[in-house]
């Protein structure tokens, strides 16, 4: 071989060493766990600073939980659809009044007093607050009412709210790991969990599963990172009676009749 064509050959030998070593870095870059974190603001609806995230029943709900002194206020249309629905507000006179077949509550916006059928009592903590025409209720006002538990946790502000109690699989995690937006390697991660850690299962698949963390991330996390599933029936920790309602029924028709007043001395008669 002649001497001329050696620098040619090791060209074209350093060219295929750089071709397969761009390929093998292109092979396990496709193999590789990606890095990116998600915007949590975003994931969770960007609250703002005041504000919380709402994870219904392993759902993210639509509306916002407002954060006042370290306490959660829940906007009165999300406890209307979701908690209880005996809450009436008064807008003329400023009152918030809760009824029930036992019972009437009924408090000042924005005060810690109540009044009820045992009397006059208050609490540590104003039991609603306004923001702007809306009306929100403390969550731990609410729990006074109806069943259902609710958790708070910070960086980014959401609030885990639970009305329904069932059988649900739960599974362990098996190695340090993360839950991602979606299932795949290349999906942003959610948060770390632990070997230890417990998470529920809400849409098992074949490599992936989709899971919901005690602290209300809801995502996918690797089948071969999941072990000790098992089945657990969740117990409400809240008792409050729930009424019951009943009725009378009278045969016939009923007559209803009004007295008309048109000034106050007459209401004495």
């Amino acid at each position: 071989m002649k001497k001329k064509h050696v620098p040619v050959l090791i060209a074209i030998a350093l060219i295929f060493v750089i071709v397969l070593i761009g390929a093998g870095s292109a092979f396990l870059r496709e193999l590789s766990y990606s890095k990116e974190r998600a915007d949590l603001a975003e994931y969770f609806g960007n609250p703002a600073a005041d504000e919380a995230a709402i994870i219904l029943n392993d759902a993210q709900a639509e509306e916002k939980a407002v954060v006042s002194d370290g306490r959660i206020y829940f906007p009165k249309a999300f406890v209307d659809a979701h908690l209880d629905d005996h809450f009436y507000y008064d807008a003329t006179e400023s009152l918030v009044i809760h009824t029930d077949a036992l019972n009437v509550m009924t408090t000042s916006v924005g005060s810690t007093d109540l009044t009820d059928s045992e009397g006059f009592r208050s609490e540590t903590y104003p039991l609603t607050m306004l923001r702007g025409t809306d009306v929100y209720l403390a969550a731990d006002f609410i729990k006074t009412c109806c069943n259902y538990e609710y958790a708070f946790f910070t960086e980014p502000n959401r609030v885990t709210v639970t009305t329904k109690w069932k059988c649900d699989t739960f599974a362990e995690i098996k190695k340090d790991t993360q839950v991602r937006v979606l299932g795949g390697i290349k999906s942003p991660i959610l948060c770390d969990v632990a070997a230890g850690d417990k998470v529920k299962i809400l849409n098992p698949m074949d490599d992936w599963s989709g899971v919901v963390t005690s602290d209300g991330f809801i995502g996918y996390v690797e089948n071969k990172r999941l072990t000790k599933e098992e089945e657990v029936t969740s117990v409400s920790l809240n008792e409050v009676p729930i009424p019951e309602y009943t009725t009378m029924h009278r045969d016939g028709k009923v007559c209803l009749v009004w007295n008309n007043v048109s000034n106050s001395v007459a209401n004495q008669y």
